[in-house]
């Protein structure tokens, strides 16, 4: 019976485990159901959300590669250090990029893009916000497929206190007008005043500066971009006892055949012990070029022909299988403080192929020939009468007759070709430095560039245009005046005074204040001048005190026989030879490290105007190395 039992209590225990297990499993169907149908909600919330993602960077990248063109009634404004090139697709366009203009108190830089139709004479203007940064004496390189390559250039703060060279590297499609950053590892260290130019499928890319304000460094490397495989190789070339071009900015490149060319440029000198010096290079190089990197070669040129003088600024254009120069300026230090600078504006034309300069001037326009009058009969007549029947007197009047009207002939034609040169010199582009030119169907294209005028610098913004082949005459398509320079000196603020202008708040205030800070240091000055003299006074009266600069085996030499008299003097010292001396010694001493405090703060005093002084000279050799190193690229 019990077993009975047992066996009953053991089903119902089954059972009721049973009945548990399928509780919980329709639990856990219930639960998964619920779970899915979540995540089924989920997941078409996320697919929302990642549709929405989606549209907004679709958004945001419309947005960033937007481009525009828009035609303008305006040519581009004055600037100066930008690049113009033609368009490889069309050689009847120019593309205008970057640049600068300062008014001699402030520095703008661009990053526009321009093309301009020759045809048309009409400037249209592309913006896309994925555009590299202002700047200017960056390079532009043109293949023949219609990509531009952009490296590097300068920046600088509106105030010029702080200054940034770039080192990025772009390319720009002339048929989508679409700007493309290229983010490469390996590439040249950044720089302005370099150039570059193309060879078969490479851009070669030679020189530059780097310049900080605090340093300046100028380059000498070569460097070749390979447009296939879109990676930069740095040459490098055996030492040969410096059979290669020195560093420099600023030079001259061209192509001809398998050579790139390199012509002049500006650097600087750095002597220990003296200022640096600037120097323009007139040397001549060709680079043998190879498709095998690793063959590049230097060779130095000889100049031959009737070439261009020493200049720094001056600009370039290949025409055919010659090269067109116009410009430049040149500077000559009278003494430490006085510069004098002379721009040009002739044109020069090297033939790379004779490797031969020749002077490129206007040719002369023909004059129209005179119909010959026919001789009337009576002239016939005297012709042909004998010279013996006219007497002296008619034959001195006829020759003095003669005589004049050769003479008028002369004058009117020396005044038609003194009036020819005016013409020439009105319709002439002014001379100029760091220019833009291009030439696109065998016509020159100039624009920009500085003017100097007794050390203001006035950025132009006029453009011409000149028939290579023809050279008959210069065409002004946009005109310009000097504008308005804003550097200042003393006779200028002065002028300003007088003229009573009124200035903004801000610029009051700050004069105010510095006139306020001139007025205290000048009272710092005097006071640390007035001590100084009350100092140096006082010990010239005292003949026997401690002199500046003066140490003690010296003073007590001067100063001996005073010790001497003393010590005898002195009661408690009773010595004789050796013991007195060295007991004056001692008083000398003593004296000396009493006063040593105040010959201490003379010393320093004169350090610190040494230090001033030359702190003054730095300065000023800064301001004008720095305007040398911005504009003498």
């Amino acid at each position: 019976m019990a077993k009975d039992k047992k066996k009953k209590n053991k089903a119902e225990h089954k059972a009721k485990v049973a009945e548990k297990n399928e509780r919980k499993a329709l639990k856990a169907e219930k639960k998964q159901k619920k779970k899915k149908g979540k995540s089924k909600d989920e997941s078409d919330s996320e697919e929302e959300d990642i549709e929405a993602i989606l549209d907004a960077f679709k958004a945001r990248q419309e947005a960033e590669f937007k481009i525009t063109e828009e035609v303008c009634s305006e040519p581009p404004t004055r600037r100066a250090n930008a690049t113009l090139v033609v368009n490889p697709l069309n050689a009847s366009e120019l593309i205008l990029f970057g640049g600068e203009f300062h008014n001699g108190k402030t520095t703008e830089f661009y990053n526009d893009l321009y093309r301009y139709n020759t045809d048309k004479n009409e400037w249209r203007k592309i913006t896309s916000p994925n555009s590299p940064g202002p700047r200017s004496s960056h390079q532009m390189a043109v293949m023949p497929n219609g990509t531009m390559f952009l490296f590097g250039g300068e920046f600088a703060s509106k105030n010029e206190k702080t200054f940034y060279h770039y080192k990025d590297f772009w390319q720009f499609s002339v048929v989508s007008n679409a700007w493309e950053k290229l983010e490469l590892k390996v590439k040249p260290s950044p720089r302005s005043g370099h150039r570059m130019v193309v060879w078969k499928h490479f851009v070669v890319l030679f020189g530059g500066f780097y310049d900080t304000y605090v340093q300046t460094k100028y380059m000498e490397d070569v460097w070749v971009f390979d447009t296939l495989e879109y990676k930069w190789h740095k040459i490098e070339f055996p030492e040969l006892g410096g059979n290669r071009p020195s560093a420099r900015s600023g030079c001259q490149l061209m192509v001809h055949k398998d050579h790139v060319i390199l012509y002049g440029g500006y650097s600087k000198q750095f002597v220990k012990g003296e200022k640096t010096k600037g120097v323009v290079h007139t040397d001549l190089w060709a680079l043998k070029m190879s498709t095998d990197l690793k063959a590049l070669k230097w060779e130095k040129r000889k100049k031959m022909g009737f070439y261009p003088g020493p200049r720094a600024g001056a600009t370039m254009a290949m025409w055919k299988d010659r090269a067109v120069l116009f410009g430049g300026v040149h500077d000559e230090d009278i003494n430490d403080e006085v510069m004098v600078s002379t721009c040009y504006n002739d044109m020069y034309v090297y033939n790379m192929e004779a490797n031969k300069w020749y002077s490129m001037s206007l040719r002369a326009k023909k004059k129209p020939k005179k119909p010959k009058k026919p001789k009337t009969p009576v002239q016939q007549n005297d012709d042909d009468d004998d010279e013996s029947d006219v007497d002296d007197e008619t034959l001195a009047a006829r020759a003095a007759a003669e005589a004049a009207a050769a003479e008028a002939a002369a004058a009117a034609e020396a005044a038609a070709e003194a009036e020819r040169l005016r013409e020439e010199m009105l319709n002439t582009p002014r001379p100029r430095f760091n220019t833009t030119m291009a030439v696109a169907r065998n016509t020159l294209y100039l624009y920009g560039g500085i003017l100097d005028v007794d050390g203001a610098e006035y950025t132009l913004e006029d453009f011409w245009s000149l028939n290579l082949d023809k050279l008959d005459e210069w065409k002004c398509l946009v005109q310009c005046d000097l504008g308005q320079w804003e550097g200042s000196d003393d006779e200028d603020d002065d002028d300003e005074d007088e003229d009573g202008e009124d200035g903004d708040e801000d610029d009051e205030e700050d004069e105010a204040y510095r006139r306020e800070q001139e007025e205290e240091e000048a009272k710092i000055a005097a006071a640390r001048k007035h001590r100084e003299e009350e100092m140096r006074r006082m010990l010239e009266l005292q003949q026997n005190l401690p002199k500046p600069n003066e140490v003690l085996r010296d003073y007590y030499a001067r100063t001996s026989a005073y010790w001497l008299q003393i010590a005898l003097e002195q009661e408690e010292i009773m010595g004789h030879g050796k013991a007195l001396r060295r007991d004056a010694f001692e008083l000398a001493k003593e004296k000396y490290t009493e006063y040593l405090p105040i010959l201490e703060e003379l010393r320093q005093m004169d350090v610190e105007l040494q230090e001033a002084a030359a702190e003054e000279r730095s300065a000023k050799e800064a301001a004008k190395e720095a305007m040398m190193s911005r504009n003498r690229r």
